[in-house]
């Protein structure tokens, strides 16, 4: 080949020109050619591993599935909703895997959840259904291995009695929210006006009782706003402002929200910690929805307000005290009746010890005028401001070597003043 080439170089005709460029041409094809078959041997190397770890997966899943129970309907509809991703090769399938496997847990777990939302749903349903008579104890146990049987009872109540059962139920309620409810609002209400109508007696004493020089006093209640009570009365008055005839029309499930609804607004009624008894107190009791105040009425007709003895001489505020004094006590235990209260003694322990006569007479008048028996208790110097006001006086001697012995001198007035220091 050296030689016939050395000869054809040698050579200079056009054919052998020709046949030297298609030479070269050629030679240059078969590189390219040997390049790409290379490259193309590489590829089916590649293609080959990518086959066998293909392969591979295949076999593995095809055990996975050939040892497990076959899906159900349920799975499979389980399953469609939950993402996976293709693998774009053999080497992404325990990545997609891997993740289509969280996504599943993170399903069943959601699931469990709901499970267990729902068996406490059930019980609190069983629960509540046992608690109704002691029939429907007896008829479960109260576990969630009950439900079969719950179910066949409601089965039979939706057949046969349920209708009849739903309308006693509505018609209960309905009893039971316009007459026992709205009847919370008429007692608040009469226990208010009760403490009206208790001041009424009085105020007819003392409109004939002087007070101070030229007046007489009077007892006014004033409400006291409640945030509390205002509440109260606009939900009563929002549930029980329709009766449930109304109610009776609509889908249960809408009288159930509605009686979850006022349950729910209501449960400081069954409230027992502190605040509960607060509330209680602020939106039952009656004292805590009125105030009072003391009402001057002067011969001029001016009238002046006292809620309380401030800038007062003695006198004047134990006179005050004791004309609210008196009306309390005659208010409590007069039981807002006509006449005399029930009960009618009084021990004044040095009382009005601090006021002359005139402010004496018209408190002692005040509260004899009241219905009470007044007994006082004052020491020998004060007995003058007594005089004129009392019906009969004890003089009680106390022995000071031994106090248990005490003597007592029933005398009048004159004499008990008659009386010298150390007799």
């Amino acid at each position: 080949m050296e030689e016939l080439e050395t000869q054809l170089v040698q050579a200079n005709s056009p054919e052998v020109a020709e046949l030297d460029k298609l030479l070269k041409k050629q030679r240059e094809e078969a590189i390219r050619t040997r390049t790409r078959a290379e490259r193309i041997k590489e590829e089916q190397s590649q293609l080959d591993k990518a086959w066998g770890d293909l392969c591979t997966v295949e076999d593995r899943a095809k055990d996975v599935i050939d040892a497990a129970a076959p899906l159900t309907a349920g799975e499979r509809a389980a399953l469609a909703a939950t993402p996976f991703t293709n693998p774009v090769d053999a080497g992404h399938v325990a990545e997609t895997l891997t993740a289509a496997v969280a996504h599943l847990r993170d399903q069943v777990e959601r699931h469990m959840d709901d499970r267990r939302k729902s068996e406490e749903a059930v019980l609190a349903r069983i629960a509540a259904y046992r608690n109704l008579d002691d029939r429907t104890a007896r008829e479960t146990d109260g576990t969630i291995d009950s439900l079969p049987s719950l179910l066949a009872i409601h089965h039979q109540l939706v057949t046969d009695d349920l209708p009849r059962a739903k309308d006693a139920w509505l018609a209960k309620v309905d009893e039971e929210l316009n007459r026992q409810l709205r009847g919370l609002l008429v007692q608040i209400d009469d226990d208010a006006q009760s403490i009206r109508r208790g001041l009424a007696p009085i105020n007819d004493v003392l409109r004939h009782v002087p007070f101070r020089a030229h007046a007489t006093l009077s007892i006014e209640p004033v409400e006291r706003p409640s945030s509390d009570l205002k509440e109260f009365r606009q939900i009563i008055t929002r549930y029980t402002g329709n009766t449930l005839g109304i109610d009776v029309e609509r889908e249960a499930e809408q009288v159930e929200k509605s009686f979850t609804s006022l349950r729910k607004n209501l449960a400081k009624l069954e409230d027992r910690s502190r605040a509960g008894d607060t509330w209680r107190r602020r939106v039952f009791d009656a004292r805590e929805h009125v105030d009072f105040r003391a009402i001057e009425t002067r011969t001029d007709g001016v009238k002046v307000v006292h809620d309380g003895v401030s800038g007062m001489s003695g006198g004047e505020g134990q006179e005050l005290i004791a004309f609210i004094l008196g009306a309390a006590l005659r208010f409590r235990i007069g039981e807002g009746r006509e006449g005399p209260p029930s009960y009618a003694s009084i021990i004044l322990d040095e009382g009005f010890v601090k006021a002359d006569s005139d402010y004496t007479g018209r408190a002692l008048s005040a509260l004899k005028a009241l219905g009470f028996q007044l007994i006082v208790g004052a020491p020998r110097e004060k007995a003058t401001a007594f005089e004129g006001y009392v019906d009969s006086v004890a003089y009680i001697n106390v022995d000071v070597a031994d106090p248990s012995r005490v003597r007592i001198y029933p005398m009048t007035m004159s004499e008990a003043l008659s009386l010298e220091e150390g007799q």
